[in-house]
């Protein structure tokens, strides 16, 4: 009772306990403390939303009279075991609810409905057959606004109305009495003390705004990851998890207790992370039923920090590849949702790229906030491009690669992906630093990045290697490029600069080699004798006919795909005595030499950022996917220098092509400067003002009507 006295004495300059006003008290205390609600430790938390709704009923009356409202009513007719329960009727209560809303000028009741129902108190009040009828009654007539003539409509009945019936038309408003009489009170407060009554009757109203914001949005990124399921974005989900981390991190908020910018935020993982007692399967039959025991330290520091974990995604086999195609499907990008003849179930379709495939089309759809991937030669930053989200590696050593099961220990670096610059940084910062765990990861004291509120791009230089003009580059990749320079050039003010890095068209020559050589070393432990999916042996028909070789080969022959086993193939020739030399250490020097070219170009104060393509086009089918024949194909081209050099890179989503994909540029900085190429990416996004494909409203209609 001491926080009601100060809030009241506040208000009206008398104690809580000596109003003599009852309905007040009633209201108060009938509304405020049900469900055993706590009040937040931070007292202004409820005085300035009570400041609010007194500001708001002030200005009520002008604001409102001038909102017109057409209004469906839709009236229960109970069916009660005895008719003796039954004191009036489904008729007479409609005639009132009419007479309710007539009273509140211009709202005028378009169309009403009575329909039976024996459920007023579950989450869906009305049956599946009901549904569909109502649905379509609804959206016919033209009402902008739904009174259900119950006396108080639950949060769960106000998400399940919106789901059943209200999918044509989601922001449509839904009353029920309670509210409907608020409305009317509204109109007609003019004393302070009366006015007072109402916003404290409101009360209800503004706590579950609040108090259920981050239940609310985890339940909706469930919900769209279910609609989208045939996407194949998700490996595993983690919904009964998530949905329990947010009820945790709601009552954090409420106490004021958040653990930090993240708690509550939703995100997925690549399925490549170890997640303890999660299934992690690489996207492979190999590790179809493997559940680490332990959490990736991303993972660690991610869910410490309140974020909701969703689920994991699809990838290609063990991150190798660029179409995020493996055992467990094809990854299909969202855009293909735009497409107004797609078929969710077709065998062509737009790809997501790879291979953190699954994490991108996870952002991009909405489903998530951000998501955490690998990049070895590019993986996040090319399905990020062509998925049109905002796809970030950081400087190699920044983030611990602990739990990350790993590809090419020299290339592997974690990444992230989102929609929002500023929730990026968010997670950067909060999964970056030196790890014990991890001998790669950097020693040297991580200081979190800021974003600046306004970024002087005068002095900055901006250089256009010459080396990444090739044949093949698309006509709508090269005006993305240009159209990214243009806009540095015409809002920033930024001198452009062409400079030569001789030695980068051997990136992916380098990054193949020693992607193989590192699988053959890495892949030696999936036998599945002592790790790994297990052939049924029939030694019924032939008992002795079974050897270590012969056992081995019939394991990863069953479960590796044919990249996987092509690349452990030619990563054991490259290793070869007669070759190490020719390949495996040429390999290395050559790397070194591209590190001195990016060196030079950083260092001599030529540039400070490159300014890059990130594909040599936009998505493409499926199908042309299924033509090639290269194990090793140029995707990477423009990306995988970055991962041979260590430098932290990051694509940005810059244009639509003319099949309304997107398409994205690249930006490089200098060696351990995250922040300066974070602070550039967000002006860059500032004044580029790029659609994402979770904000279109036909994406949105679309997945509403799934």
């Amino acid at each position: 009772m001491v926080f009601l006295n100060k809030i009241f004495k506040k208000i009206c300059q008398k104690p809580f306990s000596k109003l003599t006003s009852s309905p007040i008290r009633s209201i108060f205390t009938t509304h405020c403390f049900d469900n055993d609600f706590e009040i937040p430790l931070d007292e202004n938390l409820y005085w300035d939303n009570l400041q609010n709704s007194l500001e708001e009923s002030d200005q009520y009356t002008n604001k409102l009279t001038k909102a017109e409202k057409n209004v469906f009513i839709l009236q229960l007719k109970m069916q009660y075991r005895s008719k003796s329960r039954q004191s009036t009727t489904p008729e007479l209560q409609l005639a009132e609810s009419i007479s309710l809303v007539d009273t509140l000028d211009n709202w005028r009741v378009i169309d009403s409905h009575i329909v039976s129902t024996k459920r007023s108190h579950s989450r869906e009040i009305f049956g599946s057959g009901n549904q569909e009828m109502l649905s379509k009654k609804i959206a016919s007539s033209g009402a902008d606004s739904l009174f259900v003539v119950i006396d108080r409509l639950t949060n769960m009945q106000v998400k399940g109305l919106r789901t059943t019936l209200l999918g044509n038309n989601p922001n449509m408003a839904i009353y029920d009495r309670y509210k409907v009489v608020l409305e009317i009170f509204k109109r007609n407060a003019r004393s302070s003390i009366a006015k007072l009554q109402i916003a404290l009757a409101e009360i209800p109203y503004l706590r579950h705004r609040y108090e259920n914001k981050i239940v609310n949005s985890c339940i909706r990124s469930i919900n769209r990851a279910k609609k989208l399921e045939k996407l194949n974005i998700l490996i595993s989900d983690t919904f009964d998890l998530a949905e329990k981390q947010a009820f945790e991190s709601e009552k954090r908020w409420n106490k004021n207790l958040a653990i930090g910018r993240l708690d509550g935020r939703t995100f997925t993982v690549k399925d490549n992370i170890s997640t303890e007692s999660i299934r992690t399967t690489c996207g492979s039959k190999m590790l179809e039923n493997y559940t680490p025991s332990f959490n990736a330290t991303v993972v660690d520091r991610l869910l410490k920090s309140g974020s909701l974990l969703v689920g994991k995604t699809n990838l290609d086999e063990f991150g190798m590849g660029s179409v995020s195609s493996s055992y467990f499907g094809t990854v299909k990008n969202p855009y293909n949702v735009l497409i107004d003849d797609f078929d969710e179930d077709a065998n062509d379709f737009y790809i997501s790229g790879g291979s953190s495939g699954g994490s991108a089309a996870s952002v991009s759809s909405g489903i998530v906030d951000f998501s955490i991937g690998s990049d070895t030669g590019g993986s996040v930053r090319n399905p990020a491009s062509i998925c049109g989200c905002i796809g970030f590696k950081p400087t190699y050593g920044m983030i611990s690669r602990f739990g990350l099961i790993p590809l090419n220990n020299y290339l592997d670096t974690i990444g992230i992906m989102s929609r929002k610059i500023d929730v990026l940084v968010d997670v950067f910062n909060t999964i970056a630093g030196p790890d014990p765990n991890d001998a790669t990861s950097l020693k040297c004291e991580f200081k979190p990045i800021k974003l600046a509120d306004s970024f002087n791009t005068n002095e900055i230089k901006i250089g256009i290697p010459k080396e990444f003009f090739p044949n093949g580059l698309s006509e709508e990749s090269l005006k993305a490029w240009k159209h990214s320079v243009g806009i540095f050039e015409k809002f920033g003010n930024a001198k452009i600069v062409s400079v030569s890095i001789p030695n980068i068209i051997y990136s992916m020559s380098v990054y193949s080699v020693l992607t193989s050589c590192e699988v053959a070393s890495n892949f030696a432990r999936y036998d599945g004798i002592r790790y790994g999916y297990h052939s049924e042996l029939n030694l019924d028909t032939n008992p002795s006919g079974y050897n270590f070789e012969t056992v081995v080969r019939k394991n990863r022959d069953e479960s590796l795909g044919q990249v996987v086993r092509s690349r452990i193939v030619s990563g054991n020739y490259f290793l070869l005595k007669d070759n190490y030399e020719k390949y495996f250490l040429k390999s290395h020097k050559i790397k070194q030499l591209i590190v001195n070219d990016f060196l030079k170009v950083f260092n001599d104060d030529q540039c400070d950022l490159l300014v890059t393509p990130s594909c040599f086009n936009e998505t493409f089918k499926y199908s042309h996917f299924l033509k090639q024949s290269q194990v090793f194909d140029e995707k990477d081209f423009f990306t995988s220098c970055a991962n041979v050099a260590g430098l932290p890179a990051i694509t940005l989503p810059c244009i639509l092509s003319q099949n309304s994909l997107p398409i994205g540029i690249q930006l490089i900085s200098k060696w351990k400067r995250d922040d300066l190429i974070l602070n550039i990416a967000n002006w860059f996004i500032n004044k580029n003002g790029f659609e994402f494909l979770a904000d279109n409203d036909k994406f949105l209609h679309k997945i509403s009507n799934n």
